[in-house]
């Protein structure tokens, strides 16, 4: 599945790029580069009130739409790669779980769960509960300092103690929930062998995807630009 991901975001950087190229080339932007320095010269020596803000005026209209290209090419570009992990993500990343030997537990403690009459807990360093537990509904976790509910161990979840940190998580497809005294921060999520540095926050899988995509994108938009497109 690696090899499948790492193609994946390969040819999906490469749009990011080649889209990126079309749509600069067919709505410009350069003409705001161009004025910038010939109005911001007439702002700073223009003693006239009513030509200053003609100027301002003109200066705000080409900010605006300098801005809106830009927005329009960023939306375009990664139209492709929003739509597969939103449309494909959610079902590969289940398939992907289904792996699983173990569920990490970020920062470690000791955990343990209860559910469907079986009980789970963490391995001495308090890193994981191997193998993966697997229940259909709900369990009960004692924590450090009392009792929470954990669902679906096949899915990504994080216990986050701001709304930025929540938000940040939901992008990466974790399952957030506020913080209590009984959780603190917490990462859960299943794991295969995963090893890259920004494990816990993605697998190997998201992390192949998301390299092979930026570098994708960085050498087709350097190759574009040696051909003059």
């Amino acid at each position: 599945m690696l090899w499948i991901a790492t193609a994946v975001g390969a040819a999906l950087g490469t749009g990011v790029a080649s889209i990126s190229q079309v749509v600069s080339r067919r709505f410009g932007g350069g003409d705001f580069w161009v004025a910038l320095p010939e109005l911001a010269r007439a702002l700073v020596s223009q003693s006239d009130g009513d030509q200053f803000l003609k100027n301002y005026g003109r200066l705000l209209r080409l900010l605006a739409a300098y801005l809106f290209r830009n927005a329009l090419q960023l939306g375009a570009s990664f139209a492709p790669v929003i739509a597969t992990v939103v449309l494909l993500g959610p079902s590969v990343m289940e398939l992907y779980n289904r792996g699983a030997t173990e569920l990490a537990v970020y920062p470690a403690r000791n955990l343990q769960i209860e559910a469907e009459g079986a009980v789970y807990t963490t391995n001495s360093p308090g890193s994981a509960i191997a193998p993966a537990p697997d229940f259909a509904g709900s369990g009960v976790a004692a924590g450090r300092d009392g009792l929470f509910e954990v669902a679906n161990p096949r899915r990504n979840s994080a216990w986050c103690t701001t709304e930025w940190g929540r938000l940040g998580m939901e992008l990466l497809g974790f399952a957030t929930f506020p913080a209590t005294d009984a959780t603190g921060y917490l990462v859960l999520r299943p794991r295969r062998g995963d090893t890259n540095p920004l494990w816990p926050y993605l697998n190997d899988l998201e992390f192949y995807f998301y390299l092979s995509l930026t570098v994708a994108s960085g050498l087709t938009a350097l190759f574009l630009k040696s051909r003059g497109r």
